[in-house]
């Protein structure tokens, strides 16, 4: 891959990243990029991340709180408003 093209697909990677300096304190639903990235077909549209130990984990269960099965810590669910729930309504 040439240095131009790399440098034009970090700069439209960078367009749908949200830098923060702060930890997010809930739980971050991410949309599930395609099937090549190598993400079960069997989570859906979109997966969501622990807060406190960044465990990936499918969002069956839609709510407005989730316990992560890794570290065990329970947190408010970050819900993006054009983001759609795995059941695909969307929620507010």
């Amino acid at each position: 891959m040439t240095e131009l093209l790399w440098a034009r697909l970090t700069a439209d990677l960078r367009d749908h990243l949200e830098f923060t300096s702060v930890r997010p304190q809930r739980w971050t639903i991410v949309e599930r990029p395609g099937e090549e990235a190598g993400l079960a077909t069997v989570w859906g549209t979109s997966y969501a991340v622990c807060p406190s130990c960044c465990h990936r984990t499918p969002f069956l269960h839609p709510g407005a709180e989730a316990r992560c099965s890794k570290c065990g810590g329970t947190f408010l669910v970050e819900w993006p408003t054009s983001t759609p729930t795995p059941g695909g309504d969307r929620q507010p």
